[in-house]
């Protein structure tokens, strides 16, 4: 699994990618804070990096604050992507 800042993850299987969004809510009853991750299914990674800029972005107000959430973003997705490169080269170098 692939985490991508605090809010979502990635997984696959042989025909899909699958985001995952974490949502917090609480409990009508106790009021305590119960954490959900609900998912959506992707046939590509592009169609997935497009939900989570969609999903980061939608709360813009004008086209400053959007351009600041879209490089917010594409910053949350570079660390993600560096973050796997960085394990599968310890893996690679743990098998030398």
């Amino acid at each position: 699994m692939i985490t991508v800042g605090e809010n979502y993850r990635l997984k696959s299987d042989s025909h899909q990618w699958i985001l995952q969004v974490r949502r917090v809510g609480k409990n009508p009853k106790t009021k305590e804070e119960i954490e959900n991750w609900n998912n959506s299914y992707h046939p590509n990674i592009i169609q997935v990096a497009n939900k989570i800029v969609e999903f980061e972005t939608r709360e813009a107000n004008d086209w400053a604050e959007l351009l600041v959430k879209i490089n917010e973003s594409a910053t949350l997705l570079a660390n993600a992507i560096n973050k796997v490169l960085e394990e599968d080269t310890e893996q690679i170098v743990d098998r030398e």
